[in-house]
Formats: structure tokens, C-alpha cells, sequence
């Protein structure tokens, strides 16, 4: 009988030869939910043999990850600034530089006892949550016009407990929507073409082009939303995007232009230029 060091070690070296990027954490992801626990446990139970049966669960979630099909699909789920989020085919896995973009609201709202935030394109609907599950007093909505990433949004949000604090709404950005906002943020999508089709496989092959491909070099979306966003902005409310490591220049600039008074451009942890930040003047 196999012991889980044993597995791991096989695991990794077949992920290796695959041409996955970091075989050791990924084996150690895939069997510690198949094991239910957390990934660091498995080195509390290093000698412990595995049935057969737990062998059977791990071998298809081993050929699927080999195969190409991103880790967080095989799992099921995606961590994401200490909630979990589920997601499938069809949704975009949330990235953890926007993690950053979470933070960095938070920093900005916390001085608000009951702020009103929109997440623009919430996807599987993780910056919402986030936002949601830091601030209890928070009022959010929540827009999309994915059927498919909708569904998996209200899906996340009566998982995690927050159905009842968070509001979803298909639609097409800021398009027919009427409200003043404290914050408003998006991650939209920003790939040019050239871009996509130089993505790892894992990306071009699985998610959602519509979620990360926009036209005008990546800015058509982020134009659209700073356009539209400063009328729907309360007083010193916070226009808070992601965005490419090339568009700092461009989308800083138009943000004045449309008359937005604080224009900030933060750095990812790489060091890039990522996210961009206005407020209403």
C-alpha cells in the first residue's frame, strides 16, 4: 500500500514530465482534496497509507490537471482573500493579483460605516464576496452578463452565507443602471489579441476569451466604465480598475480628461503597473 509521500512524489515527477509549472504544490493540492484536508496537513501524515479507493478519486484529477485543464476547474474551486470560491468551465478563475485591488478598496472603505459598492463584471462573483465578507454593513451589487458566471456567483454567495448581502443583476456594465456608489470596481477584461494568443494553453483552451479579451488594445472595456462610472460616483467615491501592465499611461490620462480628480496607478506585487484608481473630484 502506497504511502502518501510516496504518491506525492509520483504525482510530482508525472506533472514535471507533463510540463506543469509547479508539479509539487499542485500534487500536494490535488491530493489533500481528495484527502479533505488542508494542503500543509499532508505533512503531519506523511507515512500514512492510502486505500485504493482514495488512489481511484486522485488518478482522473491527475490525468485531467496533466492534460491541461487549470488546477482551480479540477478542484472545483479557487482561494480567493480568505473565501473559497467555486468555479467551472465557462467562468473565469479569479487571479490572485486581485487580491491586490481587494485590499486596496477595503483600505479606502473601511473609514464608511455602510458603503455601496458595485462590482462591474463580477464574474464568479469573488471581489463582491470579498468585499462582502470584510465589510457586514456593506451594500453591494453585483453585475453581469454571463448567464453562465451568474448563476455561478449566486451559487458562491449562498455557499459562503451572503446571499442576502449581495445583490446580482445581469447586465451589460453601467448600462441602464441608476445609483451613486461609494465605490465601483472592475476587473474587466484587458487582453489584446496578440496577448491571447501568445496565453499558456491551460488559458486559451479553458476560459472564457469574452472575459479577458477587449478590443482597442485591451482598453475598449475599461474606456466604456470610466466613461460611465463618474456619474454614478457619490461625492470622493472610488473608480477602482484592473487593468493591463501597458495601460497605465493611457487610462490615467483619460481618467482626468472625463474629470475624475485623484488619479492614482498602483503596482501589483511584480512590480507592473495594474490597477488604476479616481475619485470623483
Amino acid at each position: 500500500m502506497q504511502q502518501v509521500v510516496e504518491v506525492l512524489k509520483k504525482t510530482e515527477s508525472f506533472f514535471d514530465r507533463s510540463g506543469i509549472e509547479s508539479p509539487k504544490v499542485e500534487a500536494e493540492w490535488l491530493l489533500a482534496s481528495v484527502l479533505d484536508c488542508k494542503r500543509l496537513e499532508l505533512y503531519l501524515q506523511w507515512d500514512k497509507p492510502l486505500q485504493e479507493d482514495l488512489l481511484e478519486q486522485l488518478r482522473p484529477l491527475v490525468k485531467r490537471r496533466a492534460s491541461g485543464e487549470p488546477l482551480q476547474y479540477v478542484l472545483g474551486y479557487s482561494e480567493f482573500h480568505d473565501i473559497r470560491i467555486a468555479v467551472a468551465p465557462g467562468v473565469l478563475i479569479p487571479r490572485p493579483e486581485t487580491e491586490l485591488l481587494v485590499e486596496f478598496i477595503l483600505a479606502h472603505l473601511r473609514e464608511i460605516d455602510s458603503p455601496r459598492i458595485v462590482d462591474l463584471g463580477t464574474g464568479s462573483g469573488a471581489i463582491a464576496l470579498a468585499l462582502a465578507k470584510a465589510l457586514p454593513r456593506a451594500r453591494i451589487l453585483a453585475v453581469e452578463k454571463s448567464s453562465d458566471a451568474l448563476v455561478q456567483a449566486r451559487q458562491n454567495a449562498e455557499t459562503l452565507g451572503l446571499r442576502e448581502r449581495v445583490a446580482f443583476r445581469s447586465g451589460d456594465w453601467l448600462k441602464d443602471l441608476s445609483f451613486e456608489a461609494d465605490c465601483i470596481v472592475s476587473n474587466p477584461p484587458y487582453l489584446t489579441e496578440e496577448e491571447w494568443q501568445a496565453a499558456r494553453p491551460e488559458v486559451k483552451e479553458y476560459e472564457p476569451k469574452d472575459a479577458l479579451v477587449a478590443a482597442d488594445g485591451g482598453t475598449g472595456d475599461l474606456r466604456k466604465i470610466v466613461r460611465d462610472a463618474g456619474d454614478r460616483l457619490a461625492p470622493n467615491g472610488l473608480l477602482a480598475l484592473e487593468m493591463g501592465i501597458d495601460h497605465g499611461p493611457t487610462m490615467s490620462a483619460l481618467a482626468r480628461d472625463y474629470g475624475y480628480g485623484e488619479v492614482l496607478v498602483k503596482n501589483d506585487d511584480s512590480g507592473r503597473e495594474r490597477f488604476l484608481f479616481a475619485r470623483k473630484g
